[in-house]
């Protein structure tokens, strides 16, 4: 049994599919994240660079969590938190 967040148990993280929207221009943070996660969840997951690729995943994707840098080149993990917003996953800021 695995313990998550405020004490919610669940049997197996293996049974839970997690799609993750990374917004990322470091190719390995995407890599060390995945690495960690899929020791626990099944998961599934998508990339994006600029802004409008971002907008565009979060409607084909479809994902439960971003998540972003928090500096990118010409907008900001900030600014990907208002567009997201509209979309409803949960989001995480990596600051570096």
């Amino acid at each position: 049994m695995v313990k998550l967040f405020s004490g919610i148990k669940i049997l197996s993280t293996m049974a839970i599919k997690l799609r993750i929207l990374f917004l990322e221009d470091a190719k390995l943070s995407i890599d060390l994240a995945l690495k960690a996660l899929e020791q626990e969840f099944d998961v599934e997951s998508a990339m994006a660079e600029s802004m409008p690729d971002f907008e565009a995943q979060l409607k084909i994707f479809n994902p439960d969590l971003v998540i972003s840098a928090y500096s990118l080149p010409g907008y900001s993990g900030l600014d990907a938190l208002k567009v997201a917003n509209q979309f409803d996953p949960f989001f995480a800021i990596n600051t570096k």
